[in-house]
């Protein structure tokens, strides 16, 4: 929760005769409290520096701890030192605005086609496929049972040049392929006038084992549809195989209505306050789809980062990458997976999407930042796909670590792991 300065001398026209706060003083309370979201039903209190704190047990109200006289640090409290139910009714506080579930659907038995109905209309969506199949498959996207020859794509396949095909009868997110497993996101823009605008990464793991790297295939797509909102998603299987039981559909929406399910929830976060290496989240709640952002302070000197899972340091990872545009480079039987290059002392941003099956190869989407020299000079960037060719366990534990070079990570750099099922 943010820092919020109380006013340490408040009017007199803010306090009652016995020392309270008034409606005036009140109402700005209020307003910090929104700002700073403190969990429903938990006592809000100052800290020995005067600043409001949550603590876990009590109904709302702000009081002091036994660290603080609140008279010194503010004066709007009465003697009673709190603002309880009588004086304070609850504070409402907003809903979050974030990425919840609006539809799934998920096989209970094989099949060609995983169809999600019925959505709500909102405009930003965001699309994860997880993929199990058995023999050969393609899957292609398509929206509102439309069948016509209404879909184009722009497509980069393993970092080799772009190809585009028009007039389909949906967007192709995966050619002809028997991997065992693969993972999908996509955003989608969706405003009935407009055409409906897709981006996003898929990749299969190209065959089990750490001795082969995963494919991707980046796609920007759209459904030249401008009069309907997408209330439907199919994928569909052209080839002879099959989608297997657990593939899945996963459709979310940004959105405050609170009517639909926050999707990510924050598992762990850790934060360097000294100058250290690894970045460790871990007693993380298993779950089917992981997110995680990485902000990483640099020291004056170089270092490569990597990253494991489960606190494996075998030579079980593999991945594919591209740096700045560059065809892509491949690596087998890693010790991590390298989701971007030297760091120098400007820092770097890292995002990344993890499919978390425990009896499939853990499959990895990630883009790096990074700002490789100081002033208005451009940035690195490096787009990864990887592997932790673990097929027994789910990823409980997260590490950004040195892979090479000697530099570390400076204080304040942070790594949250996201997470849901």
């Amino acid at each position: 929760m943010p820092d919020l300065v109380p006013d340490p001398s408040p009017p007199a026209d803010d306090i009652d005769a016995n020392g309270d706060v008034t409606t005036k003083q009140h109402n700005e309370i209020v307003a910090r409290l929104r700002a700073a979201r403190p969990t429903a039903n938990k006592v809000v209190t100052t800290d020995s520096a005067g600043l409001f704190t949550t603590s876990s047990v009590g109904d709302t109200q702000i009081e002091s701890n036994a660290n603080k006289n609140v008279a010194s640090g503010y004066a709007g409290l009465g003697a009673d030192k709190k603002l309880d139910s009588a004086q304070m009714p609850a504070v409402v506080y907003p809903p979050k605005f974030t990425w919840r579930e609006i539809g799934r659907t998920t096989l209970g038995v094989a099949g060609d086609t995983i169809t999600v109905s019925g959505l709500p209309v909102f405009k930003e969506l965001m699309i994860l496929t997880a993929i199990l199949q058995s023999g050969t498959i393609d899957a292609s996207l398509r929206f509102n049972n439309d069948s016509g020859s209404n879909y184009a794509h722009r497509q980069q396949i393993n970092g080799a040049a772009d190809t585009t095909t028009v007039s389909q009868t949906g967007i192709l997110i995966r050619g002809s392929s028997t991997d065992p497993i693969g993972f999908s996101v996509y955003k989608i823009t969706n405003v009935s006038t407009s055409e409906k605008i897709l981006e996003g990464i898929a990749l299969t793991n190209n065959g089990n084992g750490a001795g082969n790297a995963s494919s991707r295939r980046e796609t920007a797509g759209k459904w030249a549809n401008t009069v309907d909102s997408i209330t439907r998603i199919d994928l569909i299987n052209a080839q002879s195989g099959d989608f297997t039981s657990g593939s899945e559909v996963v459709v979310l929406a940004l959105t405050d209505n609170e009517t639909y399910p926050e999707f990510w929830t924050e598992l762990g976060s850790t934060t360097l306050t000294s100058t250290s290496t690894p970045i460790t989240v871990s007693g993380l709640a298993a779950k089917k789809y992981l997110m995680f952002q990485c902000g990483i302070v640099a020291d004056v000197n170089t270092t490569t980062i990597g990253l494991t899972f489960n606190n494996d340091g075998g030579s079980n990872y593999a991945y594919r990458a591209a740096l700045d545009g560059a065809a892509d480079t491949t690596s087998v039987s890693q010790v991590s997976i390298l989701p971007g290059n030297t760091l120098t002392v400007q820092g770097s941003y890292l995002i990344g999407f993890v499919i978390n099956i425990s009896a499939n190869e853990k499959l990895a989407i990630m883009n790096m930042n990074r700002a490789s020299t100081a002033g208005a000079n451009a940035p690195s960037r490096q787009e990864t796909v990887g592997k932790w060719a673990n097929t027994s366990s789910q990823i409980t534990r997260v590490d950004i670590i040195k892979n090479s070079g000697t530099g570390i990570f400076g204080a304040g750099s942070k790594l949250i792991v996201w997470g849901s099922d």
